[in-house]
């Protein structure tokens, strides 16, 4: 790859060039202080150059200090043979664009008749490990067809959730506000935005779309294997679950003679990881998974949810999803049934693809396909039919995100995807 330099209205960056796409890694969109929310970063120094060639540091999480079995699903899938650095200071983001969005000297071309919509991808994890540089996350391939694509890293687990303040989600909410602002530099319409989340990003998104100062901000949702959970166990929890799980982590601390706001990052993680171990599997998630706040998640988004025009969504679940799988399928398909019935478009599919050699689709595995890496699984190997599928997904999520339609009849050829009828 060639190194390329922007020259934007709050800075110059340089990035990576190949050919058919430019690539700017590891911007920081935001500064943050331990269990402060996020505060948007403006103060680029315009005379200093910025190195935008590398990922950012991932929030801090099990694998920082707990070496990953090689032998782990998710460590084979996504992270095999990678590096990752690790910080508390991880609020940053990657922009992928089309290599035209830029003229040969670096700088943007006068795109005013013609930009390119935007796609803001937020990855998954449980709210407690990931990162946006995850083998599939590249967003090189999926930018090529035709999209400004962002990825980004956020806080997670004790980082992001302490004593339910939501942290994680503020941190989605300043980089999407940060994209606003700034993607029109980068060949970007900052008026066509749509959010893209799997997992716990897609119910992190479910959540901020119902948020007033996002839905300025973004047009329209694309939520894969988590959107919809507005009851049940992925749902908003009260924040008495976490303030529980936390005093409890903060009696540790002070048993070790350490305290929550001093302690190094490691201690702190190591008195979560201890109380997670001592609690049950379901009191972990009480205390990692968005709370009640009553600003960035209302109790009253949920109760009416479905009284007002949302906006234009696409919700996805795998073949072999999450078990009970019926559980993602069914949240998804009632909230999408009613959601259209208030003038929006809606899409829910079934993706059915089973990946090789066993044949088997499931949860996060339509990634590979949603960003076009295939290439770049370590030991899988993809058939033609399986990059045809790819591209055609690729071709169908640009399409969406230009104006919200996919036209489901001759996306469901590529037999990978079976559509719902909604009512």
């Amino acid at each position: 790859m060639e190194q390329i330099t922007l020259k934007t209205k709050i800075g110059s960056f340089k990035g990576l060039s190949n050919e058919n796409t430019n690539s700017f890694l590891g911007i920081k969109y935001a500064d943050s202080k331990r269990f402060e929310r996020a505060i948007l970063k403006t103060d680029y120094t315009e005379s200093e150059i910025y190195d935008a060639t590398k990922y950012g540091p991932c929030c801090p999480q099990i694998r920082t200090y707990i070496p990953e079995d090689p032998n782990s699903m998710y460590y084979r899938e996504f992270r095999e043979n990678l590096e990752f650095t690790y910080s508390e200071d991880c609020l940053s983001l990657n922009i992928f664009m089309p290599k035209d969005a830029l003229n040969s000297s670096g700088e943007k071309i006068d795109r005013s008749s013609k930009k390119y919509p935007v796609l803001i991808y937020i990855h998954g994890g449980s709210f407690t490990r990931g990162s946006s540089a995850e083998r599939p996350f590249d967003g090189n391939h999926l930018a090529s067809k035709g999209l400004i694509v962002v990825t980004l890293n956020y806080r997670l687990n004790i980082f992001g959730t302490y004593m339910g303040k939501n942290l994680m989600l503020y941190d989605m909410k300043t980089a999407i506000e940060w994209v606003y602002k700034n993607i029109s530099d980068f060949g970007g319409d900052s008026q066509n935005i749509t959010l893209s989340a799997q997992s716990a990003g897609a119910m992190s998104s479910q959540q901020l779309i119902f948020d007033e100062d996002v839905k300025k901000y973004v047009r329209r949702a694309i939520m894969l294997s988590g959107g919809a959970m507005l009851k049940g166990i992925f749902a908003p929890k009260s924040k008495f679950w976490a303030k529980s799980f936390y005093k409890s982590v903060e009696k540790d601390l002070k048993n070790r003679g350490l305290d929550a706001l001093q302690c190094t990052s490691q201690q702190l993680f190591e008195s979560f990881h201890q109380i997670c171990k001592k609690r049950p599997i379901n009191a972990a998630i009480l205390s990692v998974f968005p709370t009640f706040d009553g600003e960035i998640v209302k109790k009253s988004n949920v109760k009416n949810a479905f009284k007002n025009s949302q906006m234009d969504c696409f919700f996805s679940v795998t073949k072999d999803d999450l078990q009970p799988r019926s559980y993602l399928e069914k949240s998804a398909k009632k909230y999408s049934e009613k959601s259209k019935k208030t003038g929006n478009k809606v899409y829910l599919c079934y993706f059915n693809r089973g990946l090789p050699p066993e044949g088997k689709a499931f949860h996060s595995s339509d990634l590979w396909y949603f960003f076009g890496n295939l290439n770049q699984h370590t030991w899988r190997k993809f058939e033609d039919r399986d990059y045809e599928i790819s591209n055609e997904i690729m071709s169908r999520t640009v399409s969406f995100c230009k104006d919200g339609n996919i036209n489901p009849e001759g996306f469901a050829e590529i037999k990978a995807y079976e559509f719902y009828e909604l009512k």
